[in-house]
């Protein structure tokens, strides 16, 4: 929810009229003391088009925090900024009060609309630093940001760091084929899910990190949307891939996940799980064919060939869900 308001400490249906015979009793630091400072935005709003914004939207508030990380006034441990932030047309609060459940967070911004706009849309990838006096830099040449999914399930969150591409091996000619229909694929169609098979100990997931070296592209080994908590836009929102820097998604023995699925996996008692059968699966992959996560690629390995997923159902695996399916020997 996004309220943007001069009256929010103003009770109602209390108006400044009905205050005047009161106000009059008063001497002129209690007057002072009595007027909300909010008020002043009935000036500014119509005069200079600053705004006050309050903001409990869970996904406009973390598309926030992640912006203005680079210029807070405070810091968790896993690097996410918080308090006090100030940039070029703004002044905001990000406020974190935490549960024993998680963690709620609110947003109080001061700014123009535009401003405020610009900074929660979606599609607005990286360019917070216009706004910033400072950013984080791209990863270097010779390393790659990875994903790591932590904490426990009613409060899980991805940390970000760095990993050196330096000692990684020199692609095979197998690997080195695969990579490239990929990257084929990715700038074709702006999105890619692949299946890869092939006997343990073959490299198929080494792959995945190849990869995302050549692609320049995030990597995260860790996401599994079959589990309580867990989601795949949440990753996406918190990476905001690009063209230029792409989201590497691995789903390592993903044979024995969907045999799970068509079992299906019972839903846990208070945290939602969103791919738990056939259903969910098909609808994750369908939303990624569909063109909602641009610049995503989907690697799941198996050991399992694509035939033994399709004697189970061939929906798993069709052609438009996986754009790819290869082996690796």
């Amino acid at each position: 929810m996004i309220v943007s308001s001069s009256f929010s400490w103003l009770p109602m249906p209390l108006s400044i009229l009905s205050m005047a015979p009161m106000l009059a009793m008063m001497g002129v630091s209690q007057i002072i003391q009595t007027i909300p400072w909010t008020i002043l935005f009935l000036l500014l709003t119509p005069t200079v088009g600053v705004r006050l914004y309050t903001v409990h939207n869970p996904e406009d508030c973390k598309r926030i925090q992640r912006r203005v990380s680079a210029w807070c006034s405070h810091y968790t441990e896993d690097g996410k900024g918080y308090g006090y932030s100030v940039g070029r047309w703004y002044l905001l609060s990000v406020h974190v009060e935490r549960h024993s459940y998680g963690q709620d967070l609110s947003v109080w911004f001061v700014g123009t609309e535009s401003s405020f706009r610009r900074l929660i849309q979606q599609d607005m990838c990286k360019h917070v630093s216009k706004d910033s006096p400072s950013s984080s830099s791209p990863s270097e040449d010779n390393s790659i940001d990875v994903f790591e999914r932590t904490g426990a399930f009613h409060n899980m969150y991805f940390y970000k760091r760095p990993l050196s591409t330096v000692l990684l091996p020199t692609p095979r000619p197998a690997q080195k084929r695969v990579m490239e229909t990929i990257a084929d694929v990715l700038t074709r169609e702006k999105r890619a899910v692949v299946f890869l098979h092939g006997p343990p100990g073959t490299g198929k997931s080494m792959l995945a990190l190849l990869l995302a070296r050549e692609l320049h592209a995030t990597y995260c080994s860790t996401l599994k949307p079959w589990q309580p908590g867990d989601q795949l836009s949440d990753l996406y929102h918190e990476v905001e891939p690009t063209a230029e820097n792409p989201l590497v998604v691995v789903f390592d023995e993903v044979d024995d996940t969907i045999f799970q699925l068509h079992e299906g996996i019972p839903q846990h008692a208070k945290i939602p799980i969103l791919v738990t059968n056939k259903m969910g699966w098909n609808r994750m992959l369908d939303e990624v064919d569909w063109g909602m996560y641009p610049y995503l690629v989907v690697i799941m390995t198996s050991n399992r060939s694509r035939a033994t997923i399709d004697r189970l159902d061939a929906s798993y695996l069709r052609p438009g869900r996986v754009h790819v399916v290869t082996s690796l020997d």
